[in-house]
């Protein structure tokens, strides 16, 4: 006869997606910084007052498929929160994981922003594709340029086509070899669009 545990078990698991929005002051204007984060609950409640009775060897059962689950689960929050540190798109840091990386730098820095002028053209003439082809692979420029360089540096997306770069450093020398390697992936984005 198999034994039996008198009580139910019931297993409850969620994701709860949080939208956070602040304003922040920034060069003298307010900044609308939306954040959203996700929240995984899982909640494992063992009742011992409901009549029912469950067969001892299913509870060890659902256990270890909901163990797998959780495994499966965790990699998914993993990888959701890398997302949040990295734009999708364009593979450099998010203006939130920007500035979270920015004032952890001890000393002097300075500081640029990048602005793709025109590209609503790109999406205009060519299609949101060939866009976003164009925002992929300047992000890939922008690491490869950080690999690179001696200098520490960061990379992040302002906007949808606007991006960061800090240089740790405020030496003429460093500064001039970013703008040099900069103008340069300027050259590489526009070859792509005549392919």
């Amino acid at each position: 006869m198999n034994k039996v545990l008198k009580g139910n078990l019931i297993f409850l698991s969620f994701i709860l997606l949080v939208t956070l929005i602040f304003i922040e002051r920034y060069n003298g204007e307010n900044i609308l910084l939306i954040l959203s984060l996700i929240f995984y609950l899982e909640i494992i409640f063992i009742t011992r007052e409901f009549l029912k009775y469950i067969n001892l060897g299913q509870a060890i059962k659902n256990r270890s498929i909901f163990s797998r689950e959780h495994k499966n689960k965790n990699k998914f929050i993993n990888k959701v929160l890398l997302e949040e540190k990295l734009d999708p798109l364009s593979n450099v840091f998010t203006r939130f994981e920007f500035k979270n990386n920015l004032e952890m730098w001890k000393g002097e820095y300075t500081l640029f922003l990048i602005d793709l002028r025109k590209f609503s053209l790109i999406n205009d003439a060519l299609g949101r594709g060939k866009g976003d082809e164009v925002l992929r692979e300047f992000g890939n420029g922008l690491n490869n340029i950080s690999k690179s360089l001696a200098s520490k540096n960061l990379y992040g997306v302002y906007g949808g086509e606007e991006f960061l770069v800090a240089i740790n450093s405020k030496n003429k020398e460093d500064i001039i070899e970013v703008l040099n390697k900069l103008d340069n992936l300027k050259k590489i984005r526009l070859n792509s669009l005549n392919k």
